[in-house]
């Protein structure tokens, strides 16, 4: 049908080779003088069918970079039943915690520090009063 949203073009043609089709021509012509009269008002459709479009769009993208980003981390993790690398990953796993526990003790020791140098400020600036 004719209308809508869009530019519409219509081409009608006519027989001028036959006299017997002259009811054919008029009929078209009449035809063709109703669809001149339907205005068609244009218009971009970008309403929230299109948004939504896009947001699902930009949420797959993320969902593949997350499951790129786990398939990095998990492809370290020994599968199930691998005796030998479920071993392995036990020993990185604790050398991991041991060395979190020497970072933990470092920083208790300097904010230890702190604390002190921080106090001996507090007490030089008392005595210069």
């Amino acid at each position: 049908g004719l209308g809508g949203n869009a530019n519409c073009l219509m081409i009608a043609t006519l027989k001028t080779d036959s006299r017997n089709d002259w009811q054919q021509n008029i009929a078209t012509m009449r035809y063709v003088s109703l669809a001149r009269r339907v205005r068609n008002f244009p218009c971009c459709n970008d309403d929230a069918t299109r948004a939504l479009f896009k947001r699902l769009r930009s949420r797959l993208i993320h969902l593949k970079d997350q499951r790129e980003s786990l398939s990095d981390h998990l492809k370290d993790v020994p599968a199930f039943g691998d005796v030998e690398a479920g071993a392995n990953y036990a020993a990185k796993l604790h050398q991991m915690e041991r060395l979190l526990l020497e970072e933990k003790e470092r920083s208790a020791d300097v904010l230890e520090e702190c604390h002190a140098l921080q106090s001996r400020l507090n007490d030089s600036a008392e005595r210069d009063k």
